[in-house]
């Protein structure tokens, strides 16, 4: 076909190694020997059009591909030599001036970048070829090393990880044999392309770096830790989250390698800007994050040491949010560890009333809830203590109020088993939602009350009536008497609603439970009957008497019935017209216990 065929010659020579990624053997065979004669035919005399094909080629993803390409380079590079009459078998392909210098030092920059291939079969011929045309190896590198640069940061910012992968094991290869000869040229490199290359660029060089760590000594990382560190704090601020996971990485390494130095300037260079009022602050905080889940053991101490106080302006967002990012930690337990040094923290500052900076409040709950919902079973009763001080702290109105509404987003979002944590929290929770002297913290109690018996089915709820009738029994007793106070009307029963989370409580263990049960139910309904004004009682007067009746008629000890009665006659006076369908009954209930024998069940 001679040079009509030379149009066609790179389309042909993609179809044939395309041809090599076929399912069926044949077929692959048919296009390597067919790629093979392309190759004898025009090798020599049309490098130009073959070699970009095969460069492509040997970085594909199919490895078949790149073990036929290797194959057909090798055979060009036999073929070019040849046609010189250089001898092929002690070549050095770097010194062969017929070829002109820019393809001698693409083809051995392929070469070296996939002797660093993931497949066996590939890397070895790659070996096979390398050897055959290269025999003085560091002087080669040396020569080569522009050209092999540019091409591994190209394949390093390439969008296939199976090139990105090659390239950075390359740059540890290429560490690991030259060192402090190559060190010097590599780095001004690597630091400029960080700085000023696009994403996939910027992740592909923090890749490099990771290798280069791996494969450099300490004392030769030591001496461009200077360099290495502004550079690897830009990457950490990225915009695009796979350059900050690659340089989070990068700084573990280093950590491993040179010590904390490296870690605690970087991480210190972060919590200086959280305390500041900086632009783009968020990014400081993404960098943040990724450092505390890589390696939260070299960072959060540095972090819950400078971020838990105030900073010489006051409190910060970002140094708020900056605290949440202990959420971020894998183990659980280190989170449960410290939830005693970041939750009084986050109460403390989302009840500071700033005028200058009024979104601080909501700032500190979200952190909060953010810490809060990192937390799991093990580490629920960690959780509840810290939220049960300030619940119960009875000089802060608004510590009561922001515990009141991180328990409420507690309970109504989490999915782990509470009912182990209710003896803590209903004690802290019912004095405020019943009889807060401040509106919002009352307000927010009853809310988060509502949220708990929501969550709990009301037979996990039932074993902890005696410790719901204390709670209200503890805010209708004189102080000075120590007898129930009639003319005290609990705020939280007569503007919240509060007999709607309550009443099932009581009137589970009225229905369900012993007979002591009953008693002390029954007894709890009638305290809160007699606390509630009639308006709030209206809705549930029905609701809290049938069952009072249907369990009064039924066999059961006299104190038992007594306590009922004495309800139903709170109930009577309490609840007015709305017990008028209830008459005949009552009228029924109060015979038959007039009629009943004494102490008779």
């Amino acid at each position: 076909m001679g040079s009509s065929f030379e149009p066609y010659l790179e389309e042909v020579l993609t179809t044939l190694l395309d041809g090599m990624s076929d399912d069926t053997a044949s077929v692959r065979d048919t296009a390597l020997k067919a790629a093979q004669v392309v190759i004898r035919h025009f090798g020599s005399s049309h490098t130009a059009l073959l070699l970009p094909p095969l460069e492509e080629g040997v970085f594909v993803v199919d490895w078949r591909v790149r073990h036929g390409a290797i194959q057909l380079m090798g055979q060009l590079i036999q073929q070019i030599l040849r046609a010189h009459r250089i001898p092929t078998n002690s070549a050095e392909l770097m010194q062969v001036e017929a070829l002109p210098k820019e393809w001698r030092c693409h083809m051995l920059a392929s070469l070296y970048i996939v002797r660093s291939d993931e497949n066996g079969m590939v890397k070895q011929a790659c070996q096979q070829v390398w050897k055959a045309v290269v025999q003085n190896p560091p002087r080669t590198l040396k020569e080569l090393l522009p050209t092999l640069m540019t091409r591994l940061i190209a394949n390093l910012a390439s969008t296939n990880r199976e090139r990105q992968r090659v390239a950075a094991r390359c740059v540890g290869d290429l560490v690991s044999k030259l060192g402090e000869r190559v060190m010097p040229e590599l780095m001004p490199i690597f630091m400029d392309t960080l700085s000023e290359g696009d994403t996939h660029v910027r992740e592909g060089v923090c890749l490099g770096l990771a290798e280069l760590i791996n494969a450099t000594t300490k004392e030769l990382l030591t001496t461009y830790l200077e360099q290495l560190i502004p550079a690897i704090q830009q990457a950490l601020i990225d915009d695009d989250e796979a350059v900050r996971l690659q340089a989070s990485t990068v700084v573990a390494l280093l950590h491993n390698a040179v010590g904390t130095r490296a870690t605690n300037e970087i991480v210190e260079w972060l919590l200086d800007q959280l305390l500041e009022v900086v632009e783009d602050g968020d990014v400081y905080l993404l960098g943040l994050e990724q450092l505390m889940k890589k390696q939260p053991g070299a960072v959060k101490d540095l972090v819950l040491g400078r971020l838990t106080s105030p900073a010489e302006s006051g409190w910060t967002r970002l140094q708020v949010q900056g605290l949440a990012s202990l959420a971020v930690i894998p183990d659980s337990h280190t989170i449960h560890k410290h939830l005693s040094d970041v939750m009084p923290v986050f109460i403390e500052v989302a009840s500071i009333d700033d005028e200058d900076q009024p979104e601080m409040t909501e700032i500190a709950v979200e952190a909060a809830t953010r810490v809060m919902d990192a937390v799991e079973q093990d580490g629920l009763t960690l959780l509840m203590t810290e939220l049960q001080g300030p619940m119960q702290d009875k000089d802060n109105a608004s510590h009561r109020k922001v515990a009141a509404q991180l328990l409420k987003h507690f309970f109504e979002n989490t999915s782990l088993d509470v009912v182990s944590v209710l003896s803590l929290t209903l004690p802290a929770v019912l004095p405020s939602a019943l009889a807060d002297e401040d509106e919002e913290a009352l307000a927010t109690a009853m809310a988060a009350l509502t949220a708990i018996t929501k969550k709990c089915k009301k037979e996990e709820l039932a074993p902890y009536l005696n410790d719901v009738r204390s709670a209200v029994l503890n805010l209708i007793t004189d102080a000075q008497t120590k007898k129930e106070d009639p003319d005290v009307f609990l705020p939280g029963l007569c503007d919240h609603k509060g007999l709607e989370p309550l009443y099932p409580i009581y009137q589970h263990g009225l229905m369900y439970g012993t007979a002591d049960a009953r008693e002390l139910a029954a007894k709890g309904l009638g305290e809160l009957v007699n606390h509630t004004t009639e308006k709030a009682l209206a809705p549930y007067a029905v609701k809290i008497t049938g069952p009072l009746i249907r369990i009064v008629g039924d066999k059961f000890p006299g104190n038992v019935k007594k306590a009922i009665v004495d309800t139903l006659q709170a109930l009577l006076i309490r609840g007015g017209e709305t017990l008028k369908p209830f008459l005949p009954q009552l009228q029924t209930t109060y015979v038959k216990c007039l009629t009943d024998p004494p102490n008779s069940e």
